[in-house]
């Protein structure tokens, strides 16, 4: 109550020190009584001065008071006391340091020795130093450990103690130099700077001495010894599989496993179809119908006859097209999917045998009638696989393998569905 009392009063001040001036100014314009027109405006001044400090002043927070709640009293608890229960007594290991913790390889057949007294993971350590000449600071790759299950950089220092690795000089060096440094080498001589990396290093080493490149060229690298290569040569089996593994699908554990036949093998192309038609018959087996895809594939890919490769190119649209997938499932119309590469694969085989549309119906219907007894279910038959070949070797936009699986599902009868597919709902 008192304080809408003093704004009211505020207000009337406000007004009455503005009627002053107002009055003020008007004598001052008449020209009379100065004296007292001054008084008022000065008078107006302090009031409108004092008026605005009252109202800008900051004020202090004051806190809200806020009602409290009544407080239930807390009933009163009665400490339970538990008891440990008793457990058989165990030895608790100890922690293990991260240098104490073995790794261990992913194949145990890493961890045996050839006959020459060498680790697997070593014939493909010295491999990957002998195919270029590398500075010794090289960074190692790190499937020597998590793979090969040894330690590069130790054994490494043990091929060259052996001497099967040696330091290179003079335009071995070179060689490991960028095109760039190549060329500050020959402006430091005066020589013309144009051309390839091989050009620049003959260059350089036909217009200077061993001693004075010895001297430039203070960085070292490593180069395999003639000893290595002998020894790279008896082992050739194992860097094979170790650079040309992806595409044959013969890893250097297979080799190992067959070590004495690949020893005494010139070329490989046989003994790896021999290895992967026993793979791909125990896929069949074993009714992992996406691992035999996988198997033609590398069949098809270590092939030597364009005829062949066209075979298993076929066989592998006509897997892919079955529904059949590992562990004798089969897959629901949703899961449908093609490889368009596998088109223009067939499609360039085709063209370069300069096929016609029945010659190419009669192959395909061979290798049917072949694969009708491997496949337990195929969504399509013959003529409507055919029919999806053209199309897809078209790459027709309206091709869609999904609507022709969902054809083919929706015709079968309901105990057939429930037995082809226990797990889902199509």
């Amino acid at each position: 109550m008192i304080k809408k009392v003093f704004n009211i009063i505020k207000i009337i001040g406000g007004c009455f020190t503005s009627l002053m001036a107002i009055t003020g100014l008007i004598l001052m314009l008449t020209q009379e009584f100065h004296g007292v027109a001054l008084f008022l405006i000065i008078a107006f001044a302090i009031a409108t001065f004092l008026l605005f400090r009252s109202a800008f002043k900051k004020k202090p927070n004051t806190p809200v008071q806020v009602a409290q709640q009544p407080t239930m009293p807390k009933p009163a608890i009665t400490p339970i006391t538990q008891t440990k229960p008793t457990y058989q007594s165990k030895t608790i290991p100890k922690a293990v340091e991260f240098s104490e913790v073995q790794t261990t390889p992913l194949d145990p057949i890493y961890s045996t020795k050839l006959m020459d007294g060498f680790y697997p993971g070593e014939i493909i350590l010295l491999y990957w130093w002998s195919y270029s000449i590398k500075s010794i600071n090289s960074k190692l790759p790190g499937y020597f450990e998590y793979k090969y299950n040894i330690n590069a950089q130790t054994h490494t220092k043990q091929l060259r103690e052996q001497g099967y690795l040696e330091f290179a000089s003079g335009a071995d060096l070179l060689n490991t130099l960028g095109v760039a440094e190549l060329k500050e080498i020959l402006k430091q001589y005066s020589l013309k700077v144009s051309g390839k990396k091989q050009e620049l290093i003959e260059r350089i080493t036909g217009n200077t001495s061993k001693e004075d490149l010895k001297t430039r060229l203070t960085h070292q690298a490593y180069k395999a010894t003639p000893k290595a290569r002998e020894l790279l040569n008896k082992y050739k089996c194992l860097t094979w599989a170790h650079h040309n593994g992806q595409k044959t699908g013969v890893s250097v554990e297979d080799v190992l496993k067959n070590l004495d036949k690949f020893l005494k093998l010139d070329s490989f192309e046989d003994i790896t179809d021999e290895l992967l038609q026993k793979r791909f018959a125990k896929s069949l087996t074993n009714k992992n119908f996406g691992i035999a895809t996988s198997e033609l594939q590398f069949l098809a890919n270590v092939t030597q006859t364009p005829t062949e490769a066209l075979w298993y190119y076929l066989k592998i649209f006509i897997y892919d097209t079955s529904g059949m997938y590992n562990n004798g499932m089969v897959l629901p119309p949703k899961s449908a999917r093609l490889d368009t590469r596998l088109a223009m694969i067939i499609g360039r085989t085709v063209a370069s045998f300069n096929l016609d549309r029945d010659t190419l119906n009669k192959i395909f219907s061979e290798i049917w009638s072949d694969t009708e007894n491997e496949l337990p279910f195929h969504y399509l038959d013959e003529v409507g696989a055919f029919l999806a070949l053209e199309s897809f070797l078209k790459l027709k936009e309206d091709f869609d393998l999904k609507t022709l699986w969902q054809r083919s599902y929706n015709k079968l009868p309901e105990e057939r569905k429930t037995e082809l597919f226990p797990w889902d709902t199509c």
